[in-house]
């Protein structure tokens, strides 16, 4: 994990853990116990998520280090972690935490924008995992080829999408290929390029 974000991790997962033990005495281990437990795998699942970034910035050598250092100050860091790292340790399911995990890591490349990261870090709070995985379909169709299937139109199941601000296409349910991704779905899509490559 890069030093920065690493950091900015532990300090929540401090501060986190000081307050479960105030809001829970001794009598409610269980509950400490097991909301640690979450903490902890949250952890793991972002080391995990930077661990897959690793080759990427070892073939761009110091260079890659530098842009990211020269693009991300110390804050633009913590908003992102402080973010995604209490959404990432709620997460009611392990694929959601991953989901999460890999979103943080993708977040603090080098290749993103201030205001796009700002975008896609708030986008990608108000989804599951399955609207992401509605999201990579819709961006399969988008490119053609042999597995694409006909333009889709809105519907009910791709309205987190639209809310969320990664598709568009509201008030066009009649016309054909009515639904297109925005810059920022796209954008969010290439965070999670690790993440439940056989989930889609």
């Amino acid at each position: 994990m890069l030093p920065g974000p690493e950091l900015v991790v532990a300090l929540v997962l401090d501060k986190a853990r000081e307050r479960l033990r105030a809001r829970f005495p001794t009598d409610s281990a269980r509950i400490e116990r097991a909301s640690l437990e979450m903490l902890d795998h949250t952890v793991a699942a972002i080391e995990e998520a930077f661990q897959q970034y690793g080759p990427e910035r070892t073939n761009a050598g110091a260079r890659s280090e530098g842009r990211l250092a020269s693009k991300l100050d110390d804050h633009e860091i913590a908003a992102v972690v402080m973010r995604l790292f209490p959404e990432a340790v709620t997460a009611t399911t392990e694929e959601r935490r991953a989901m999460l995990a890999h979103a943080l890591a993708g977040l603090l490349q080098p290749d993103l924008d201030s205001e796009t990261r700002s975008r896609v870090c708030r986008a990608v709070t108000q989804l599951e995992p399955r609207d992401v995985r509605e999201l990579r379909k819709l961006e399969r169709t988008s490119r053609g080829g042999p597995d694409a299937h006909p333009p889709p139109t809105m519907t009910p199941s791709l309205e987190p999408l639209r809310l969320a601000g990664c598709i568009s296409g509201e008030g066009l349910q009649d016309r054909p290929g009515s639904v297109t991704l925005t810059v920022v779905g796209r954008a969010l899509l290439a965070t999670l390029p690790g993440w439940a490559v056989t989930s889609a």
